[in-house]
């Protein structure tokens, strides 16, 4: 693992891989920020997700970004809960859109769109995506596991050293020495609000992982 908190957003996904897979059992990387949404494949955009319910993730979402999954969710899970319907057409996918490739990708992947937009789904298996994607189908349980990806953004793999994230000397280095911009910026603000002290901010960061069991036996 490097010493520096600088090389860390310039780990690629081959670099995480090593990092995450023997803590993060059973897992691979889940972008943030789609590839097919010009997500680069590097740390402060990957997140390690338990492949199993990282595909039901996909299977819901299709290639929303995070922002969009995280501004939609409200309507979305009442969709899939609460609106009594067995059948429901996945609206929220009108969102997606595959922003780089080749012609034939694009054309391919707006075919599956549609095709997607065109063909309720029954409830029941949106419902049980969902579980397998969060871990409970309760909304606000769902929201912090949004959140828990946002630190993930906000770290990257900072988020497994407890000499950067309990140190207050340490986690005020780091969030100097690596700024938030973009959507790093975006996940800080959802997590932390616009501003917070060096306290707050280790408080939060338990608060969020430690609803997780199969991140926080690692983190915390």
């Amino acid at each position: 693992m490097p010493d520096s908190p600088i090389e860390f957003g310039h780990l690629n996904k081959t670099g995480l891989q090593r990092i995450y897979s023997p803590v993060f059992h059973g897992s691979n990387l889940h972008h943030l920020v789609p590839k097919t949404r010009s997500g680069r494949g590097t740390e402060y955009n990957l997140f390690p997700y338990e492949i199993k319910r990282h595909s039901a993730y996909h299977d819901i979402f299709f290639n929303l970004r995070i922002d969009e999954v995280w501004n939609g969710l409200n309507r979305i899970h009442y969709s899939v809960f609460e609106s009594g319907d067995n059948n429901i057409i996945p609206w929220w996918i009108d969102k997606c859109e595959r922003e780089v490739g080749t012609t034939d990708q694009i054309v391919k992947f707006n075919r599956n769109k549609e095709g997607r937009l065109s063909k309720a789904v029954s409830a029941d298996w949106l419902q049980n995506k969902w579980f397998k994607a969060f871990g409970s189908e309760d909304r606000k349980a769902s929201r912090e596991f949004l959140r828990l990806m946002m630190l993930f953004m906000i770290f990257g793999t900072r988020l497994l050293d407890k000499e950067t994230l309990f140190d207050n000397g340490n986690l005020s280095d780091f969030i100097e020495i690596t700024p938030c911009t973009n959507m790093r910026l975006w996940a800080f603000e959802k997590c932390f609000g616009r501003a917070g002290t060096v306290h707050s901010l280790k408080a939060r960061i338990v608060s969020v992982v430690d609803r997780f069991d199969y991140y926080s036996d690692v983190i915390l």
